[in-house]
């Protein structure tokens, strides 16, 4: 259905981090919507997409969300209040207009003393606007990438904090989601962040050089000042002639910087959501590439 005229390419310093493949793809019939996907060949989870819809379906999907942002007129509303509940599609911080793609629901909760979300379908915990609890929502033109959903969801258990997430129905790597706090809950957790963001003073150090690693909790781009989770770290290895990382925590390839690889470290609110770790690290073997990952203790799934 399509002709590829090249699969592959690597960058070069003259490219700049920037590359145009001219006439790259031709397609050949317009009876279908096409996803063209362009990842890194040594880490699959470095990717993008780019949709094009031509003459077929009509569904319009043409668009370059990959993030919602989700807010609420109330996040800590009483037992059984009706609260709203606004998505946003979004490419990077910018709402994107042209998104017309069918987004889900998901709920969970969790009581005080507990760190892990449990999902649930359960009446007995919420109950949510019909039919978005089994239909979802699809957008439309008239949207312009955003919707509000007015009275969208009750719950029904006190003393619970819930997250409503917000997914993409064909690639659930869009998402998004919003906290509620019914009751009384412990505030240890009751923070927005979903991703970190990573910097250093120096990405191509010296061997034993040691290195700073600027850890920013943030909720899609902003920085969320009221993370108070616990971050552990992890360290991966690949030669130049492999194409998979490697987890090590064995100091010949680093050493990092005490107490942080066995306890991680816990935010406070004099971190307002960042923290700075000076001379952290120090790679051990030269010819190498070090990945250094930082995730939420809780919750894997913030890294």
């Amino acid at each position: 259905m399509y002709d590829l005229n090249r699969t592959s390419y690597t960058f070069t310093s003259s490219d700049n981090g920037e590359h145009d493949f001219s006439n790259l793809v031709t397609f050949n019939d317009d009876s279908y919507d096409y996803r063209l996907v362009v990842y890194d060949n040594s880490d699959s989870g470095i990717e993008g997409t780019k949709t094009f819809s031509l003459n077929g379906d009509g569904n319009n999907n043409n668009y370059n969300t990959d993030n919602f942002y989700v807010t609420t007129d109330d996040s800590t509303p009483s037992l059984n209040q009706l609260v709203d509940l606004t998505v946003k599609a979004r490419d990077g911080t910018s709402t994107d207009t042209s998104y017309r793609g069918k987004i889900e629901f998901e709920v969970r909760y969790r009581a005080s003393g507990n760190t892990n979300r449990t999902k649930t379908t359960s009446l007995s915990y919420y109950e949510m606007k019909y039919p978005y609890k089994d239909n979802g929502y699809t957008f439309n033109s008239s949207n312009n990438g955003n919707i509000t959903i007015t009275n969208f969801i009750r719950f029904r258990r006190t003393d619970y904090e819930y997250k409503v997430i917000v997914m993409d129905t064909d690639d659930n790597d869009i998402e998004g989601y919003r906290t509620f706090t019914i009751g009384t809950v412990d505030s240890n957790d009751n923070y927005d962040t979903d991703n970190f963001y990573m910097t250093t003073d120096d990405s191509t150090p010296s061997t034993s050089q040691r290195v700073d690693l600027t850890v920013k909790a943030r909720y899609s781009t902003t920085t969320d000042t009221a993370y108070r989770g616990t971050v552990q770290f992890e360290v991966y290895y690949k030669s130049s002639s492999s194409s998979t990382w490697t987890k090590t925590t064995s100091s010949t390839y680093y050493e990092m910087k005490s107490p942080y690889e066995d306890d991680g470290y816990t935010f406070t609110s004099s971190n307002a959501g960042s923290k700075t770790f000076t001379d952290l690290i120090r790679f051990k073997k030269t010819n190498y590439s070090y990945k250094v990952l930082a995730y939420d203790e809780d919750d894997e799934s913030i890294e």
